[in-house]
C-alpha cells in the first residue's frame, strides 16, 4: 500500500478494547476500505503481556503506549496505539514525563518534512496531573499571528522576569519575537501602507484621516493661562519638623508599586514598571519627603491634555483639562492618602459634605 494522498488521511475511534473477537477484524476492514494512512485508536486495554503479532493489521505498522501503574491507578483499561503505513517512516518518540500520561508520541518524516504526531487518552475520572499541563486561553480580540505556544512563552517570559531571572526572560523574548518576524515574513501583504494598514487593523486603531484642527497648543495655553499660577509662592520649610512622622517600609512601597498597572507617563515619560524594581530608593524618598513636609517639585508638574466634551468642539470651553501627573506622584498621593484621618470629608474618595454634616448631628445627639 502507498499514500495516494495528500494531506494524509487520519482515523481516530474508540475500540474499548481492541483484544474483542470482532474489534480488530472491523478496524482491518474499515482501513483497508477507506484506504487510510494513520489510524489513532483509544481505549485498546492491551498490557504488557500482549505481543504486537497478536493485534496486528496488514499493511500497517503497530505503536502503542499501554496504561501502566506510573499513569493511572487502574490497571485495567485505557491505553492507546497507533497504525500507520508501513511506506511512512516513523520513530517512536520518549520525552521527559511521558510515563506520566497515557500518550503516545511519533515521529513521521513524509515527503522530507517531519511531522510530530501525539496520541493521548484521558480517562472520565481525570486520574492525570493537571498541573504538569500548560492551560492558555485565546480570546476573540487576540491577533491571528498569536498562537498557544506563544502565549505559553509570553507567561514563561512573565514569570521569569519575576523571579529576574532577565537572561532566561530575554532568550524567550527572543523566541518570541523570531516567531512575529516569521509571520510578518510568511504575510502576504507586502511592506507599505498597506502593511501598515494591516498593522492598525491588528492593534486596533483607525487609520481614518482626520482633519486638522482649528485649535492649537498656543491658543490652550493662552487660554488655561487665564488661571495660571505663576504668582503662586511655594510654602517655606517647617522651622520645626513633627516628631511623630509615619516611616514607610520597603515592604509597603514594594506591594502598593506591585499593584500599579499600565498607565499615563506624564511629563517625565518614566513608565510605571521602572519603579518597581526601584522600591528601596523611592522608600527613601518617601521617607525624606515626610521628615520635612516637602513635595520634590518636579514631580508637580503635569502635562495638561484638552479632551473635547463633544463631538464637534467650538469653543475652548468645549475642552476638558485632563491633568496627567508623574506616575510616582500618584503613588505618593495613594500612600498619603491612607493617612488622612476619617474624620475628613473633603478630597477623599466616596466621601462628600452631606457625610461630614451627618457625622456633625450624630456627634451631637
Amino acid at each position: 500500500m502507498t499514500i495516494s494522498r495528500h494531506p494524509l488521511g487520519f482515523y481516530l475511534v474508540n475500540t474499548r478494547s481492541i483484544k474483542k473477537p470482532d474489534a480488530l477484524y472491523n478496524l482491518q476492514l474499515d482501513l483497508q476500505t477507506i484506504s487510510f494512512d494513520i489510524c489513532c485508536v483509544n481505549e485498546t486495554w492491551l498490557t504488557p503481556d500482549v505481543e504486537d503479532s497478536s493485534v496486528p493489521v496488514s499493511g500497517y505498522n503497530l505503536f502503542r503506549a499501554d496504561r501502566s501503574s506510573e499513569n493511572s491507578e487502574k490497571m485495567s483499561g485505557g491505553g492507546v496505539c497507533c497504525y500507520i503505513l508501513q511506506s511512512i517512516d516513523v520513530t517512536q518518540l520518549y520525552p521527559a514525563d511521558v510515563y506520566k500520561f497515557e500518550i503516545l508520541w511519533l515521529r513521521l518524516v513524509l515527503h522530507f518534512k517531519e511531522i510530530l504526531l501525539g496520541v493521548v487518552y484521558y480517562p472520565p475520572s481525570g486520574t492525570y496531573p493537571i498541573e504538569d499541563c500548560k492551560r492558555v486561553k485565546l480570546r476573540a480580540k487576540d491577533p491571528p499571528f498569536v498562537t498557544p505556544l506563544m502565549k505559553i512563552l509570553l507567561l514563561k517570559q512573565y514569570r521569569l522576569s519575576q523571579k529576574n531571572r532577565h537572561e532566561d526572560a530575554n532568550r524567550v523574548y527572543e523566541r518570541i519575537r523570531g516567531f512575529i518576524k516569521d509571520n510578518i515574513r510568511k504575510s502576504s501583504m507586502k511592506k507599505g501602507w498597506s502593511w501598515w494598514g494591516q498593522t492598525n487593523s491588528l492593534m486596533g486603531r483607525s487609520c481614518d484621516s482626520q482633519e486638522s484642527s482649528e485649535f492649537s497648543a498656543d491658543m490652550f495655553g493662552r487660554f488655561y493661562s487665564i488661571s495660571s499660577t505663576d504668582a503662586y509662592t511655594p510654602p517655606a520649610f517647617a522651622e520645626e519638623l513633627p516628631k511623630d512622622v509615619p516611616v514607610l517600609s520597603s515592604i509597603q512601597v514594594y506591594n502598593m508599586l506591585k499593584q500599579t498597572r499600565k498607565t499615563a507617563t506624564g511629563a517625565n515619560g518614566i513608565p510605571h514598571w521602572v519603579f518597581k524594581e526601584n522600591a528601596h530608593n523611592l522608600t527613601e524618598v518617601f521617607n525624606l519627603s515626610l521628615r520635612h513636609i516637602s513635595f520634590p517639585a518636579s514631580l508637580k508638574t503635569a502635562c495638561v491634555h484638552p479632551l473635547p466634551k463633544n463631538p464637534r468642539p467650538k469653543e475652548m470651553k468645549d475642552f476638558r483639562p485632563v491633568s496627567v501627573t508623574p506616575v510616582i506622584a500618584r503613588m505618593v498621593y495613594k500612600i498619603y492618602n491612607s493617612w488622612v484621618s476619617q474624620n475628613q470629608f473633603g478630597f477623599r474618595r466616596g466621601c462628600s459634605t452631606e457625610q461630614a454634616l451627618i457625622k456633625i448631628l450624630n456627634d451631637i445627639m
